[in-house]
């Protein structure tokens, strides 16, 4: 059956060399595309905490001292 040395190299060494680097490659992927996803889940936790942290519907300046939920005034001013 495999009489020529170029179809035993192929067998014997070829075929496993490819599977190993096939593993390799999806071993690789796989922990790319986990580290891309939780870069993802951080960036975006940051950029809500920078938003909720921004962003406020409550006037927390000095003229608010006298009234602790007063509105922003462009809040006030949309909603008029």
């Amino acid at each position: 059956m495999l009489s020529s040395i170029g179809k035993k190299l192929l067998l014997f060494v070829g075929l496993p060399a490819f599977t190993a680097a096939l593993l390799g490659v999806g071993a690789f992927w796989r922990r790319a595309d986990r580290v891309v996803k939780q870069a993802t889940r951080d960036n975006a936790a940051a950029l809500a905490d920078f938003v909720a942290n921004s962003f406020t519907v409550i006037d927390r300046g000095p003229d608010s001292g006298t009234d602790r939920y007063a509105a922003h005034r462009a809040v006030t001013t949309a909603l008029r």
